[in-house]
């Protein structure tokens, strides 16, 4: 056996089913790691050097120019958020980052059937991100907007736009709790309330620049 100098970028290609649908195939490259007596190249499987034709799906060899595995280190608890063509979602742990030559580092995540692929080999759009960061997503799962939040947008949105100077007239100061109306100031939950403006009651929503806004006492209209 000949091992395979250090610079070498030989590899072995290969094409395999992907394991999300029937007939779609992903490929990929294993580095060939020695050459045995009678010339063949070797790849690494299962901890042990065997023919890189013996492993299924080879297709040929050629000298790569892509970057080279040189490490690993473990996921970290990070994920891979992959969609579908219906636009299902589901996510994955990313199981190691693989570490390139050139010193920068590639998820490995699992497919449907368990095993590690390259997120951009799973055929599918795949985002990579990380639970403690933002929100997760859960398996098959989307994040949705509360009604409370789409109730306060829609408030806010038709104040600023049936205002006579829009965001100059209308204001949010959290450290109050205030939502500002040019020279008034309500209780900043009243966002959150149907029918506080036209745009969430049943009503039509007004289209003039006046901004009539309710008297009830619920909403504690400040001076």
């Amino acid at each position: 056996m000949i091992p395979a100098h250090p610079n070498s970028k030989y590899v072995a290609s290969y094409e395999q089913p992907s394991g999300i649908r029937e007939g779609e195939t992903v490929s990929f490259q294993l580095p060939v790691m020695a050459w045995s007596d009678d010339g063949s190249a070797l790849v690494a499987q299962a901890g042990k050097l065997v023919p890189a034709t013996d492993v299924d799906g080879c297709i040929g060899f050629f000298e790569s120019s892509l970057p080279q595995d040189v490490g690993v280190v473990p996921g970290g608890g990070w994920r891979a958020e992959v969609t579908e063509e219906d636009g299902t979602m589901w996510s994955a742990p990313v199981v190691a980052w693989m570490i390139k030559d050139g010193g920068w580092a590639v998820p490995v995540v699992g497919d449907l059937q368990g095993y590690p692929r390259h997120p951009k080999n799973l055929g599918r759009p795949c985002r990579i991100y990380h639970p403690d960061t933002e929100g997760a997503v859960g398996d098959g799962e989307l994040p949705t907007m509360q009604d409370q939040t789409i109730t306060a947008l829609r408030n806010y949105d038709w104040l600023i736009r049936n205002t006579r100077d829009g965001l100059e007239e209308v204001g949010l100061y959290f450290e109050s709790d205030t939502v500002t109306v040019r020279d008034g100031g309500y209780a900043i939950q009243v966002l959150c309330e149907e029918g506080f403006t036209p745009a969430t009651s049943s009503e039509q929503p007004q289209t003039t620049e006046t901004v009539t806004l309710p008297a009830n006492s619920r909403f504690r209209r400040t001076e």
